[in-house]
Parts: structure tokens; C-alpha cells; sequence
């Protein structure tokens, strides 16, 4: 659920604008558009750190999450 808000504010608050389709990773298929439009600005905007280290980590936790419940 936290990782589900972080998504729908960041989606807020970025625009798709932003991004570069030909250089931007793929995304997870259990990801809609909109969060991979949002994931890939992130990844194109956030330097290596900290902060960087958290968001691939909650993503990654999302990604699981998302798997687990589709497998129910």
C-alpha cells in the first residue's frame, strides 16, 4: 500500500515529457503505464545514492508484492 502511494504521487508529479523511450530500461510487466512512465523519469532524474538506493528497493518490493498476489 505505501508502495502504491509512492507511485501515485510521484505520477503527480512528473510528466512523460520526461523521458526518452529509446534509452529508458523496460519495466516490470506488472507495472501499469503510468508507473512506468513515473519509474523511468525517476531512474533518468535521481543521481546514485541514497535516495536512489531506496526507490530501487521499494520498487523491487513492489514488483514481489505484485508477483505473490497475481500467483493467488
Amino acid at each position: 500500500m505505501k508502495n502504491m502511494l509512492l507511485f501515485v504521487l510521484l505520477s503527480g508529479l512528473l510528466s512523460s515529457a520526461a523521458i526518452s523511450s529509446n534509452l529508458a530500461p523496460p519495466c516490470h510487466r506488472l507495472m501499469t503505464k503510468k508507473e512506468c512512465i513515473v519509474h523511468r523519469a525517476l531512474l533518468a532524474t535521481m543521481q546514485p545514492g541514497v535516495a536512489l538506493d531506496r526507490y530501487l528497493s521499494d520498487y523491487a518490493s513492489t514488483k514481489k508484492e505484485r508477483e505473490i498476489a497475481c500467483r493467488r
